[in-house]
């Protein structure tokens, strides 16, 4: 009995371990299978964000057809002596006239960013572009040499010491702080090329306020420009293009796009070193403080102001008081 009883507890054993084996290779089969590799065709780009980024739409993408990912060409960086400019554009032109483009080898990071090969037309795009010389392979840019011989030591400076200045010898005065005005701050040029027709109107005002320094003091009404504009913070500001120019130019032509949108003209008003945007209603909008007596509430009524009120409360109900 003993011994079946022990028999019976090293099969219970034996079979744990095998179904722990077997969880374990489980787990890094479906591990190897969601970070594995795989080919995908590209519905729709929707956006060009640099030379070698893009966002698009997935054709074959099994859980949601509308998902919109952050493509990373693989292998490339940008070829020092091209402009970032000139080459976000080819790249714009070259997906632009594509028919047909496919991702290779796609490996999924979080919030539906990938790293993928991207076909065009059945050609490699990274290979195009490294022999355009738009773009570096990453496998040849070498890091800075480290230096084979320690830099020699500098002759030792003499230490510095404080010599009261005689009375012939005026101290230096100190330096004056420089007084930035607002005049000043918004005719400064600026570059604004981060803001196009998708940035909303909350992140492209956000953007011109920070473009100077100090910070452009900025007071922003957004419940005048929801209730009289019907504009919100989360609207696509529907202008784009940008450069460099002068921030006033800039406030101006994002106000006048707002504007043409609005039911009312939108005003940019200077105030005491400080600029507020508004409607025109909400800027000539004045609070005024009134100032009530509470005395009447406070005091405490005297017997005969009692039966002057029960009697009004019985003319106003037509009855009779008792």
């Amino acid at each position: 009995m003993m011994f079946e009883q022990i028999l019976d507890m090293i099969g219970k054993r034996a079979v744990r371990r095998v179904l722990l084996a077997a969880g374990v290779v489980v787990f890094f089969f479906c591990t190897d299978a969601f970070s594995s590799e795989t080919s995908y065709e590209v519905s729709e780009v929707l956006k060009i964000t640099s030379f070698s980024q893009f966002e698009c739409r997935l054709k074959d993408y099994a859980y949601s057809k509308h998902a919109r990912f952050k493509v990373q060409i693989r292998n490339v960086t940008l070829n020092p002596q091209i402009s970032k400019g000139d080459a976000t554009e080819y790249l714009s032109e070259r997906l632009k006239n594509a028919d047909h483009l496919t991702l290779e080898n796609v490996q999924f990071r979080n919030y539906f960013r990938l790293v993928a090969d991207v076909n065009v037309d059945t050609r490699d795009l990274s290979g195009e572009l490294i022999r355009q010389k738009i773009a570096l392979p990453i496998s040849q840019i070498q890091e800075k040499p480290l230096p084979t011989k320690a830099p020699e030591r500098s002759a030792r400076r003499p230490a510095f010491r404080y010599t009261k200045p005689t009375s012939s010898q005026s101290p230096v005065p100190p330096r004056r702080r420089q007084v930035v005005t607002l005049q000043s701050l918004l005719e400064t040029v600026v570059d604004v090329s981060a803001i196009n027709e998708d940035t909303t109107v909350e992140e492209a005002l956000d953007i011109l306020a920070d473009s100077v320094r100090p910070r452009l003091p900025f007071v922003i009404l957004w419940n005048d420009l929801m209730a009289n504009a019907m504009l919100q913070k989360d609207m696509p500001v529907g202008v784009g293009g940008f450069g460099r120019m002068k921030l006033r130019k800039a406030l101006e032509v994002i106000l006048h796009s707002l504007s043409s949108r609005a039911q009312t003209k939108l005003i940019l008003a200077v105030e005491g070193q400080v600029i507020t945007v508004g409607t025109r209603s909400g800027l000539l909008q004045k609070s005024r403080v009134q100032a009530y007596s509470v005395e009447d509430l406070m005091s405490i009524p005297s017997d005969a102001d009692e039966d002057r009120l029960l009697d009004a409360v019985d003319n106003s109900s037509g009855g009779t008081r008792r």
